[in-house]
């Protein structure tokens, strides 16, 4: 069944609506409880730049980028105020930054020379560029091991490729071709499932006809990964719709895994897992798809 653009309009605003009401009293988005707490560094950069793609997001994604840019760090962004920067949250910020086009801030500029500085012999891009933020704040022992944490991860690696300050970076595409399965998919080490990494990283090294193939392919129905699936060309718009809450929101689905510093095949490894609880990763991504389906 094919629904009318309308009814992707309709859905998106009520999502835009029920992501308003859950941000916090000072303004940032908060989700996923780990260890180290909740995000909102990471999560508040994610969410103002799916609400920078969709109609009516604008105001709130720049209110977004203000609060982001109030945190007074050295260079880049991390999990919360707290953590240290790190590439992903970091590329989320850009990736704002560039949609809202104020590429020419100072912030932006030290940003992309710090995930620049990241790239490593592999083509590959870490979370941690250096242990030693890291290590300290979670007051590691000298002898414990984060190569995990800071050896090249797919899903940022893919992250930052679709950045445009990168779109003429090869190392990152020849990593990513290296990083594909036999089946055609990616695996990200922060993400329990194939369709987020695979979303992220078939945006720049796939056509689009080979996008929709592949996301036909994965055997996901949950409400993330079908936001993901209708980004990458699959047909899943009418069942995205259906599951959207009366509330405007998705069910939380967004699953996140935290390896040990030491793992470095979190595939292979028993590991913590978070979901977005407050439904606010997922509800994201998914206004996103809609809002990119209804322009079609």
């Amino acid at each position: 069944m094919t629904l009318d653009p309308g009814v992707f309009e309709a859905a998106t605003d009520r999502g835009v609506e029920f992501l308003m009401s859950r941000r916090s009293d000072d303004g940032w988005w908060r989700d996923f409880e780990t260890l180290a707490g909740e995000s909102d560094e990471w999560v508040t950069a994610y969410v103002g730049c799916c609400l920078a793609h969709t109609h009516g997001g604008d105001r709130a994604a720049q209110e977004a980028l203000e609060l982001l840019l109030s945190r007074r760090r050295t260079v880049g962004w991390g999990y919360h105020q707290d953590v240290p920067a790190d590439c992903d949250t970091t590329a989320w910020v850009c990736h704002l930054i560039e949609v809202l086009e104020w590429t020419v801030l100072d912030e932006y500029q030290r940003a992309i020379a710090f995930l620049r500085n990241a790239i490593q012999p592999s083509g590959g891009i870490p979370t941690y560029p250096s242990d030693s933020e890291i290590r300290h704040y979670v007051a590691a022992l000298p002898e414990v091991d984060f190569s995990g944490w800071t050896h090249a991860h797919t899903c940022v690696t893919a992250n930052i490729a679709n950045l445009k300050a990168f779109q003429d970076e090869p190392r990152l595409r020849s990593f990513l071709w290296s990083a594909r399965n036999p089946a055609g998919y990616w695996s990200g080490y922060w993400w329990d499932g194939m369709a987020y990494p695979t979303m992220l990283a078939s945006q720049t090294v796939l056509s689009v006809a080979a996008r929709k193939t592949i996301a036909e392919n994965i055997a996901d129905d949950s409400s993330f990964a079908l936001a993901c699936r209708l980004k990458m060309g699959n047909p899943v718009s009418d069942r995205l719709c259906s599951q959207q809450q009366e509330d405007g929101g998705w069910l939380a689905s967004a699953r996140l895994r935290v390896p040990a510093p030491f793992v470095q095949d979190p595939d292979a490894e028993r590991v913590r897992k978070s979901l977005d609880h407050q439904r606010v990763y997922t509800t994201a991504t998914a206004i996103w798809a809609l809002h990119e389906q209804a322009l079609i």
